[in-house]
């Protein structure tokens, strides 16, 4: 099957579908006038190669995936969650658990940690946040701690509002406010290591007047025991790193 975007006297005229039937022939799946479409027609008699070329990779890739697709069961939803203008998900495995957070934009968000008895993600502990729109978990080269990074993009009264890393805690099996960092309707954040330090990139969307607002990089200080300002970079309207 092929989409095309279809011109005619240099001006585009829709998009539509191109499939070859049984016999392999070669047909056009949309409604235009029959002047339209002879056209169209006459222009795609060339592609009657192409499209047995693809048709012949196409058989070939499903006479190797279709035996072991149809030996397994149909996809089935596991849980279902109440969320919240949710706008990310991140998904990890910490001592041994699977837990899913959700960034809900409209109210605190939620960590989820899968449960063998409920055959389902219940959940497990809500993180205050204010306009969240990125998760990040990340696991300190320095020590193996582990941390859960929200983006905050903004209260009900501004956007120039701090994001929030909170750390691990064995002891209460929580995971604890570490640090604020401060951000601009933050929209992103983004974990990294470079030779041997731990980095945090936030993404600031907006500065209150304007969407030409510096983003921020982030290192860990052992010395201070926190992640501190490393580097600002010019950008506008920045929606995520990577």
């Amino acid at each position: 099957l092929l989409l095309l975007l279809l011109h005619t006297a240099g001006a585009a005229i829709g998009r539509a579908s191109v499939y070859v039937d049984g016999s392999g022939r070669l047909h056009l799946d949309d409604t235009f006038d029959s002047t339209t479409l002879g056209a169209v027609l006459e222009r795609l008699s060339g592609l009657e190669s192409v499209v047995a070329a693809l048709q012949s990779t196409n058989e070939q890739i499903c006479a190797q995936l279709l035996p072991e697709l149809g030996s397994r069961p149909a996809p089935q939803p596991v849980a279902g969650f109440a969320t919240h203008g949710a706008r990310d998900w991140v998904h990890f495995v910490l001592n041994g658990s699977v837990f899913l957070a959700v960034a809900n934009r409209n109210n605190n968000s939620v960590v989820y940690r899968w449960s063998d008895a409920e055959g389902s993600f219940v959940p497990y502990q809500v993180i205050p946040t204010q306009g969240a729109t990125d998760w990040e978990f990340f696991q300190s080269g320095q020590d193996g701690a582990s941390f859960l990074a929200v983006s905050n993009r903004q209260s009900s009264t501004s956007s120039a509002i701090n994001s929030t890393v909170y750390r691990w805690d064995a002891a209460s099996g929580r995971f604890e406010f570490f640090q604020s960092i401060p951000t601009f309707s933050a929209h992103g954040m983004t974990h990294f290591t470079l030779a041997g330090s731990d980095f945090l990139a936030v993404a600031n969307i907006y500065n209150l007047t304007t969407r030409n607002a510096d983003s921020a990089v982030y290192r860990w200080s052992p010395a201070a025991a926190e992640f501190v300002l490393f580097q600002r970079i010019p950008t506008h309207g920045a929606a995520d790193w990577e």
